[in-house]
């Protein structure tokens, strides 16, 4: 058998833990160039399950509040978690990375699909 190449990246993807909190992994933080307190803008799609993630330095939202992150990459999701009746005992919730420009989705925004906890 010959070699494979294997990669040291993990698939990107969003986690949202039992303290109500977005967690972007290393993979989702290099795809979105994000850093220790930037921000983001979050939207979500509850019949498809969709979490739509864009910067706030390429989206701009007028009106809405982004989500900004602490020095490990976490983002407060409480106001999220109460308007989805997202359950803490279910969590962790995880979304993985799909694709960017999928029909329907806020413009420069990475979306993820939810495969974990409901």
């Amino acid at each position: 058998m010959p070699f494979e190449w294997i990669s040291n990246d993990a698939p990107a993807f969003v986690t949202l833990d039992r303290e109500r909190r977005f967690y972007f992994n290393a993979t989702t933080q290099r795809q979105l160039g994000l850093r220790p307190y930037d921000a983001v803008y979050i939207a979500y799609d509850s019949d498809q399950k969709l979490l739509a993630v864009a910067s706030a330095e390429t989206s701009e939202q007028s009106g809405l509040s982004p989500y900004p992150l602490d020095k490990r990459c976490y983002a407060s999701a409480r106001q999220f978690v109460k308007y989805y009746a997202f359950a803490a005992g279910q969590a962790p919730h995880k979304f993985e990375y799909i694709g960017k420009g999928v029909k329907g989705a806020p413009k420069n925004a990475f979306i993820f699909r939810l495969v974990q906890g409901a």
